[in-house]
């Protein structure tokens, strides 16, 4: 995102909302068995990466 870019020029931090709730829906409409679960995981942490961007500079 583009907004991470801000963080190094003037410690801001711009939520993207739409961008969040697609993942969200994302993870809770895969099944978790197999290749999916890889693919919720890695789902989750982006989510919990942006949770902490959001937190700290937004």
């Amino acid at each position: 995102s583009s907004s991470i870019k801000d963080i190094f020029y003037d410690g801001s931090f711009k939520r993207e909302d739409d961008s969040v709730e697609t993942l969200r829906s994302t993870i809770k409409a895969l099944e978790i068995s197999g290749e999916n679960q890889i693919k919720s995981h890695i789902l989750y942490e982006v989510l919990m990466i942006y949770r902490l961007l959001d937190s700290r500079y937004a």
